[in-house]
């Protein structure tokens, strides 16, 4: 049987260190994720996509707020 736990937290700081990252909450909890370097690379290339795809939808929606100016 496989066991799953999530754990909810609200982002405030990240960082990068030698052994994996670190990511702390709005509470000063903190959780380091130890990566290895193909990890580090996967993640760097999802970050890509989810900034591309956020970035899409802010351009368009700045062209609907331009068009009704």
């Amino acid at each position: 049987m496989k066991i799953e736990q999530r754990v909810n937290v609200k982002y405030n700081y990240g960082y990068c260190a030698y052994n994996g990252l670190e990511i702390e909450d709005m509470n000063s909890n903190k959780v380091l994720i130890e990566m290895t370097n193909d990890q580090w690379i996967e993640l760097a290339e999802k970050l890509d996509a989810k900034r591309e795809h956020i970035n899409e939808n802010r351009k368009k929606e700045w062209e609907k707020v331009s068009e009704n100016e």
